[in-house]
């Protein structure tokens, strides 16, 4: 099974905005009810592979998180 990198990007004056988001509670319910559903095709959900690191833009490590 293919292997996926997601990379998200966002400008550093986005990010307390988007962190102060309330969480979706609804889309990770549903999400959850699907995969029970659907849990015999699915061989291998994924997941992180470790805490997400932070790159600058230079590509120096800005620190874990």
């Amino acid at each position: 099974m293919p292997r996926f990198l997601a990379v998200y990007t966002m400008k550093p004056e986005h990010l307390a905005p988007f962190r102060s988001q309330p969480k979706d509670t609804v889309g990770t319910a549903q999400r959850a009810r699907g995969e029970e559903r659907h849990a015999v095709p699915i061989l291998d959900r994924g997941g992180m592979v470790r805490k997400t690191t932070r790159i600058t833009r230079d590509g120096g490590r800005g620190g874990n998180r």
